[in-house]
């Protein structure tokens, strides 16, 4: 932890070595700023629960243990609904499996692929974007955001970044993503398809401190296919895990 608060005061200087010129931070730094407001540490578990809404319905939620080793998520276990409990998705690098109990050979699968209720496997496991984007500060607007309750925010002043996707193992192929000046929480991105079309919104809120860190807990995802589908996903019960920890798991 205190290594990652090192980097944390590390970046801070950085930026303000930057402002005294009077030019936005690099894009890199910025990214890695966001990326930071997604982690509590470089190793945690927490819960995931993601909510189903067809035309602003509930439909039903899937609820999941993450654990967090080296800054990047590796496990996924299935706690809801009762039909995927058990079932664990294991992350290492571009290699994605699914081991389903009873079943003797774990299953591949893609980021693409659906979770129960329609939300993709690729959306809950990328908490962070610098290893698999490479970013592009393209300009500054004025975004609406979204509350934690699902009201929209007042405009907020949001440098632009164009995310590429550096190779296969990324959900997307192109993110837009609006990030607020003042403390450089995300607010809002649009996620693309390598054909252009726009697949997702998510906006970002909840943001709760950790550490010293103020940690998105909520994200509203908006299905730009199937307009009738939005999801909910939140992160809560976080716990500081030792790499050992989670190689047990």
């Amino acid at each position: 932890m205190k290594q990652f608060n090192y980097f944390m005061l590390t970046l801070m200087f950085l930026l303000i070595g930057t402002f005294a010129f009077g030019s936005p931070p690099p894009a890199e730094e910025i990214l890695r700023i966001v990326d930071n407001h997604r982690l509590v540490s470089d190793s945690f578990e927490m819960t995931i629960r993601v909510d189903n809404y067809i035309n602003d319905q509930y439909e039903g939620s899937t609820i999941m243990n993450g654990c967090v080793g080296k800054g990047k998520l590796e496990t996924l276990v299935f706690l809801e609904p009762s039909n995927m409990e058990g079932r664990k998705m294991v992350i290492d690098g571009e290699n994605i499996k699914l081991i389903i109990p009873n079943v003797k050979n774990p299953v591949r699968i893609t980021p693409s692929q659906r979770l129960v209720g329609g939300i993709s496997y690729g959306d809950v496991a990328a908490i962070g974007y610098g290893d698999l984007y490479t970013p592009k500060l393209i300009g500054e607007e004025q975004v609406i955001g979204m509350n934690s309750d699902g009201t929209k925010t007042d405009e907020i002043q949001c440098y632009t970044l164009e995310l590429l996707a550096k190779g296969r193992v990324s959900n997307y192929h192109k993110i837009l993503l609006w990030v607020e000046k003042q403390n450089y929480l995300p607010v809002k991105g649009d996620f693309y398809a390598l054909s252009g079309k726009k697949m997702t919104t998510v906006y970002y809120t909840a943001p709760k401190e950790w550490d010293g860190t103020n940690i998105i807990t909520k994200m509203f995802l908006f299905d730009q296919i199937n307009t009738s589908k939005h999801f909910i996903m939140e992160y809560s019960n976080f716990k500081e895990k030792s790499t050992a920890d989670i190689l047990e798991n």
